[in-house]
């Protein structure tokens, strides 16, 4: 633009030359405009520069604002709630003082079985009882840091105890030991088999059997048949 007026200018001064000597002074004068114009555009973008670098910085924008605004209200959450009261573990009681009691069918009062109530030690008995309320045979649970908890899985039809399960954990240890007790109709003990979980052999599998003799379990050994000569 300036150089556009500046030939116009200059046109009207020298317009009364002519000839070689006045294109002469023409192109002199236009390379002079085009140095005055590049000093010009030189000055504008310093100037330019000068006022970039006195803006002041850059305000946020509100996105931005919407976000730092969430992160202070979570921050203010957090706070709020790591003041609250901790609340405190429900600890599961082992010792209870409650008996189960099981009774014969028929037989009105007359105790087939009592599971006593664990006691401040972590033991509790459990008692067997024939109809003539003599005590048969007599367990006693343990829950330490070993443990040892029987359960009554089934009765007979007249409410005599058929089968017990024992489960038998002895802490520190990769195994734990299962028993099944068999009772007749009167509650005295038949059977006991005994396996080490989980199983490694096939003895394991097939467990130890006891038969109960005189107020005691017996072994069951185990004969192998020999051959007979001459089959």
């Amino acid at each position: 633009m300036f150089r556009f007026y500046g030939v116009i200018c200059l046109a009207a001064f020298y317009g009364c030359d002519s000839g070689a000597e006045s294109a002469h002074r023409q192109d002199i004068l236009i390379s002079k405009l085009d140095s005055l114009q590049m000093a010009v555009d030189r000055l504008k973008s310093e100037l330019d520069s000068s006022k970039q670098a006195e803006l002041p910085a850059t305000q946020p924008s509100a996105e931005a604002e919407k976000s730092n605004e969430k992160t202070q209200q979570t921050i203010t959450v957090q706070k709020e709630k790591s003041k609250e009261k901790p609340v405190p573990e429900t600890k599961q009681t082992i010792v209870t003082n409650e008996t189960q009691l099981h009774y014969y069918q028929g037989m009105p009062k007359r105790l087939s079985a009592r599971i006593g109530a664990w006691d401040g030690d972590n033991k509790r008995k459990i008692e067997f009882l024939d109809p003539y309320r003599k005590v048969t045979y007599t367990i006693e649970d343990v829950l330490r840091s070993y443990s040892s908890v029987s359960h009554l899985e089934s009765f007979h039809p007249n409410g005599a105890v058929s089968q017990i399960d024992i489960s038998l954990n002895p802490g520190a240890s990769l195994n734990w030991y299962e028993s099944t007790i068999t009772f007749d109709i009167n509650n005295q003990p038949l059977w006991k088999v005994d396996r080490t979980m989980p199983y490694s052999a096939v003895e394991d599998a097939m467990g130890k059997k006891w038969y109960w003799s005189k107020g005691n379990w017996v072994r069951q050994e185990i004969v192998l048949e020999q051959p007979v000569p001459g089959n």
